[in-house]
């Protein structure tokens, strides 16, 4: 079984970096349907860049894993903290690279797979 630094990949084993780690663990604590769903919310209002360029790739049909377990250290970034069952916090972004990119962060609130409430927090352009 892979270790929490580690995945398979068509019988192969690779490392993760730590921005994939990250991403990995709190799209899992989220989970995948709601992430869509957040992504969803979030385009329909004034976005960031990275909400916008994920809501292209899983309109595209891009699988989550792809896009993002890159193997890059530049890419989509995603932070994910429960403050119950329904609500949580989630920081979202891309590093384009060096200092080229964008985060933003949002208490969203869940019924189920529906996002009800979508609160735009601190966010960083560059």
């Amino acid at each position: 079984m892979p270790t929490d630094s580690q995945d398979e990949d068509d019988g192969r084993r690779m490392t993760l970096n730590h921005r994939e780690r990250a991403a990995t663990r709190s799209l899992a604590r989220l989970g995948r349907d709601r992430f869509r769903a957040f992504i969803d919310a979030a385009v329909a209002s004034p976005a960031c860049f990275a909400v916008k360029l994920m809501h292209e790739h899983l309109s595209a049909g891009n699988d989550l894993d792809s896009v993002f377990v890159t193997g890059e250290r530049h890419g989509f970034t995603l932070q994910v903290k429960a403050i119950d069952d329904d609500r949580y916090e989630v920081d979202f972004g891309c590093v384009a690279g060096g200092l080229a990119g964008d985060d933003w962060s949002w208490q969203v609130e869940f019924d189920g797979l529906t996002v009800v409430r979508l609160e735009p927090g601190t966010f960083w352009i560059s």
